[in-house]
């Protein structure tokens, strides 16, 4: 390898060429090279065992520098970093780098909303059920409740009728808006909803098992619309994928307690804009939205992503779900419940002794 070379690479990548039974010539040329500086971007995610392996064998390096806007794992891994890589030298705050201009200024509302009856009751009965693994129909039912799509569909329809700051109301009338559910079967009838609801404007759905070609053309058709536009994404949507014109997010479901991805998904808005969310406002020109179920365990795992944030120095705005909001109409309740009913899953032990997952109806005699 001649000097002054450049080699640029995912950690995924890296990890199959090193990994592989018999390391392939490029690979192995990077181990032997003598480097002068290596560059670890989201350095929290070079703390993954294998990962850590790969970092382990860069052995001729004289430098590395290691940069994430998230220093945070729930592994507790985070402190290897200051043997692989070195200790910190250099931390800024989020609102800082707002004041300054390099990022957005985020307004953070937690929405709380109440279970809906029929919802509630299956939760309450599944909760008394202490022998069942019953834990995703529980987390199933608390993001599924309808009283967090009809907030949802408040917070859009705001953001709908927002105005962009042109002289005259036409097409960009709006902002972009991202909705995060991690439950797949939620983010489905969400779309399903959402794209009913809003029929003239783009609703569009990323997730693990959309197409590359698809991706790509939903991204396009997000990014060029002008004005309102509506995306929901999975956790795909937590990392890597550029969407600067983003500047409301809606998060429905969650990764557990998970602090990074808080952080990550309010990320996702936090490029520097020049316009602002909505009149009288103040300087924000983001809104993140945390909508969670109350009386749930929702609610745990929610207050500690948002003390993350707080540490950080953003201040949460809670609201309580209100009439203004509107409540969900009888034919909302019982499509949302035939999702549940049709889709609720429960872990089993099969016969070698791996975990399987099997579809059922939560719904039965004994659990009324």
């Amino acid at each position: 390898m001649r000097r002054g070379a450049v080699v640029i690479t995912t950690y995924g990548m890296f990890r199959m060429a090193i990994h592989q039974t018999h390391p392939n010539a490029v690979a192995a040329r990077i181990l032997a090279h003598r480097w002068g500086l290596l560059i670890l971007d989201e350095v929290h995610t070079a703390a993954a065992d294998k990962t850590e392996e790969c970092i382990l064998q860069m052995h001729r390096v004289k430098c590395k520098l290691g940069l994430t806007a998230t220093l945070v794992r729930e592994d507790g891994r985070v402190v290897n970093l200051d043997v692989l890589v070195g200790p910190k030298l250099y931390e800024a705050k989020w609102p800082s780098l707002a004041d300054a201009g390099y990022i957005a200024k985020a307004r953070c509302v937690e929405v709380l909303c109440p279970m809906q009856a029929e919802f509630s009751r299956r939760y309450i009965a599944l909760h008394d059920e202490i022998h069942r693994n019953n834990f995703h129909d529980k987390k199933r039912l608390w993001t599924l409740n309808p009283n967090k799509y009809a907030a949802c569909l408040y917070i859009l329809t705001l953001h709908q009728r927002r105005h962009n700051g042109c002289d005259q109301f036409d097409d960009s009338y709006g902002d972009k808006c991202l909705i995060l559910v991690d439950d797949i079967v939620t983010l489905e009838t969400y779309h399903a909803a959402l794209k009913e609801r809003f029929a003239q404007f783009f609703v569009g759905m990323l997730y693990g098992e959309t197409s590359e070609s698809d991706k790509k053309e939903v991204l396009a058709s997000f990014k060029k619309t002008r004005g309102f536009a509506v995306l929901l994404l999975s956790r795909v949507g937590d990392d890597s994928i550029d969407m600067p014109d983003a500047s409301v997010l809606i998060e429905i479901d969650c990764q557990g307690k998970s602090r990074r991805q808080e952080a990550q998904r309010l990320g996702r808005i936090l490029r520097a804009k020049s316009t602002k969310v909505g009149q009288g406002e103040g300087e924000f020109n983001a809104s993140f939205y945390a909508v969670v179920s109350k009386d749930t365990g929702d609610m745990s795992k929610a207050n500690e992503r948002r003390d993350y944030l707080v540490a950080q120095g953003y201040f949460y705005i809670p609201v309580e779900m209100s009439s203004e909001m509107g409540e969900p109409d009888d034919s909302m309740i019982r499509a949302f419940l035939l999702k549940f009913d049709n889709y609720s899953v429960e872990r089993v032990k099969g016969t070698n002794g791996t975990e399987q997952v099997r579809k059922v109806c939560c719904f039965r005699p004994d659990c009324v």
